[in-house]
């Protein structure tokens, strides 16, 4: 994208490029958005819970990013005042994922029809927010998914299995890149109740634990999707002879590769 007028602002002001990923459409326009100056945050509609719970978390996120002591306002008067950051439904848009975003020296407007969409435009304004520039430099934004699915598929069943902390950590580094599926793949790592022989020493997964990251999916944008093999890949379970008798074969076999095995590793699907 061509715009030379406003290269010699490119030091001090965050733009496109800050943005991932990368928007669907978007155009500068002139001059800069300053967040360190007092804004008030517009929900229009404070019935709205969606509404009030993106104009939060803007508010957070000015507050880490720049210190900036951003207001929400009492009432849900619509105004286009300086200093105000507006938040609304749109009637029109591609579909609930999908936002547009007007950013002007003096004001903001984020617009999107769905839930999800608000959620992903405040994302991106954080991420304008959050990228270490003095200014965002004025444009015009919209966005929205080719995909309604977008998801990543984690195994946690082998080498080290993650603690929360890490999967935390991980969940908000997809959600901040607007991927919205987490896939936790699992064979012997989840803490099934009366299978104790399996998981015993595998640091397995709590299904108390698989409802708290649920929550914090949720509050990000994010479904969790357990995936538990079958069939295949069931070594560790096969192992022990009180699962021994539901293995496919028996003492040595010969994969369709050519490969020879000398531990029972398939369910027999007929049994």
């Amino acid at each position: 994208m061509q715009d030379r007028g406003l290269r010699s602002v490119s030091n001090v002001a965050a733009s496109l490029e800050d943005v991932l990923p990368r928007t669907r459409r978007g155009r500068y326009a002139a001059g800069t958005f300053r967040p360190r100056h007092k804004h008030l945050i517009l929900p229009v509609d404070h019935s709205d819970d969606a509404l009030v719970s993106a104009a939060r978390r803007l508010r957070r996120l000015a507050q880490a990013t720049h210190g900036a002591d951003w207001r929400i306002a009492a009432t849900g008067s619509v105004t286009n005042a300086a200093g105000t950051i507006l938040i609304e439904r749109s009637d029109s848009g591609r579909n609930d994922q999908g936002y547009t975003l007007r950013i002007r020296p003096n004001t903001i407007c984020l617009r999107a029809a769905g839930d999800v969409g608000l959620h992903y435009g405040v994302t991106t304004l954080g991420q304008l927010l959050g990228s270490g520039r003095n200014a965002i430099r004025a444009l015009d934004i919209e966005d929205w998914p080719d995909f309604p699915v977008r998801g990543v598929l984690l195994d946690i069943s082998r080498d080290k299995v993650p603690a929360m902390k890490s999967l935390k950590e991980l969940i908000d580094l997809l959600a901040g890149w607007k991927l919205n599926q987490l896939q936790l793949y699992t064979e012997h790592s989840f803490a099934y109740p009366g299978h104790e022989t399996i998981w015993r020493g595998a640091s397995p997964i709590t299904a108390r634990q698989v409802e708290e990251l649920d929550r914090y999916c949720r509050r990000r944008g994010v479904e969790l999707v357990q995936n538990q093999n079958s069939f295949g890949h069931m070594e560790r379970w096969l192992m022990h002879p009180k699962y021994a008798a539901l293995a496919e074969t028996r003492g040595g076999w010969k994969t369709p590769w050519g490969e020879r095995r000398t531990r029972p590793a398939t369910l027999n699907p007929l049994d």
